[in-house]
């Protein structure tokens, strides 16, 4: 790359090629599945509705209804989505380290605008402008990475230090986390907080600090997710999810169903049953059961190999990085895609517990498509330099 423009025009790598296409590829996926969870059987879903639908298992043939509302809206991220792609792939991750300060601050004043927004859900996660919700969790996710790497980059001779150098990393994560906690939303601080302290261990922070977060913030974090009644009680449900089949563990006995369901090769685009049942959650949280009801292990097996395609070529694109802040912005980038894919995945198997997690490129919503659209358009600028850089020596 040459000049001093922001944006540059880096001959495509392999690599970045291949995070377009997947992102595109689970783009075009996305539009699929949110079009077919969005059918809605008619009226409201009542407590002796569930019992109905518990007794009659697959028998019943609910009347279809689409909420157009849905696919529109999701057509519209996409395109915002893509265009989010081209845009960071073609803007130099170099400058993105001086502007990190400043998005994670904006990042940071969104969350504490949301707690005096009105609550959807129980909680003040979204600011709402007209039809349209932002989530700013999200942001704070993309861009306390690039803050972090910034942090690391500049100061990386005095992250041996404790006042000078880690203390300041953990206060600022600190007081994020801490206001995203009182929407409240301990999933997303908690992925977060895993994010930065994964960048932390890769960025060459001391193990004896490292070691004091564990040590301090594991008890700090099981308090906190036992401080709340309905968290306890999604604990409880996790445990023993028949016993809290029509409340707490209602979802996760849905999406186990709809996965077993789906056989082999699924019940076919279209005709999943527990989408009926799930309501919003089937485009959102429970996006992966449908499409396993529906696609069948094939397709999930199809489609964890995606993903998995995308996470193993995002760290690739941060061990080729020959400098520091683009290695820790790749690693940071790869773990953010990634635990959200283990966590949402993870609670649609029940292998965790419950918790409202976006399943990348694929869930329904705006602010995780455009995030994680940011995430790979920044890899594969990334993945370009690298690529510029060895074809130079």
């Amino acid at each position: 790359m040459t000049g001093d423009s922001p944006l540059t025009r880096p001959r495509a790598s392999n690599l970045s090629m291949a995070l377009f296409y997947i992102a595109l590829a689970l783009i075009v996926c996305s539009l699929v599945m949110v079009y077919s969870s969005s059918a809605i059987r008619k009226g409201e879903r009542s407590e002796d509705d569930v019992l109905v639908l518990l007794e009659t298992e697959g028998q019943i043939q609910p009347e279809k209804s689409h909420n157009p509302a849905y696919i529109k809206k999701q057509i519209i991220w996409a395109i915002l989505g893509l265009g989010t792609i081209i845009l960071f792939s073609q803007l130099r991750y170099a400058y993105l380290a001086p502007l990190a300060p400043w998005l994670l601050a904006g990042a940071g004043a969104a969350c504490v605008a949301a707690l005096f927004f009105p609550e959807i859900n129980g909680s003040h996660r979204w600011i709402r402008v007209g039809s349209f919700s932002i989530q700013p969790s999200e942001f704070a996710r993309l861009s306390m990475v690039l803050f972090m790497a910034y942090y690391m980059a500049r100061f990386s001779d005095r992250l041996h230090l404790w006042w000078r150098g880690f203390f300041p990393a953990l206060m600022i994560l600190g007081l994020v986390l801490g206001v995203i906690y009182l929407a409240p939303d301990f999933g997303a601080a908690a992925v977060i907080g895993t994010i930065v302290f994964c960048m932390w261990f890769v960025g060459g922070f001391r193990m004896a600090h490292l070691g004091g977060v564990v040590g301090v913030g594991g008890p700090l974090a099981v308090v906190a997710l036992l401080s709340e009644p309905y968290r306890r009680k999604r604990m409880l449900a996790f445990l023993d999810p028949e016993a809290y089949q029509l409340d707490e563990a209602f979802q996760a006995v849905r999406s186990l169903t709809a996965l077993g369901s789906g056989g082999l090769t699924g019940r076919g685009l279209g005709n999943s049953m527990e989408k009926y049942r799930f309501g919003t959650e089937s485009s959102t949280d429970y996006i992966f059961a449908i499409f396993g009801e529906e696609l069948g292990l094939l397709g999930t097996t199809v489609l964890l190999c995606v993903y998995l395609g995308l996470i193993l070529i995002a760290l690739r694109v941060a061990y080729k990085c020959p400098d520091f802040f683009g290695m820790l912005v790749a690693y940071g980038l790869t773990m953010m895609l990634a635990a959200p894919v283990v966590i949402n995945i993870g609670v649609a198997t029940s292998v965790l517990p419950t918790k409202g997690l976006a399943l990348p490129f694929m869930s329904y919503g705006g602010s995780s498509m455009l995030t994680n659209c940011a995430a790979v358009g920044i890899l594969m600028n990334i993945a370009a330099a690298n690529f510029a850089q060895e074809t130079e020596t």
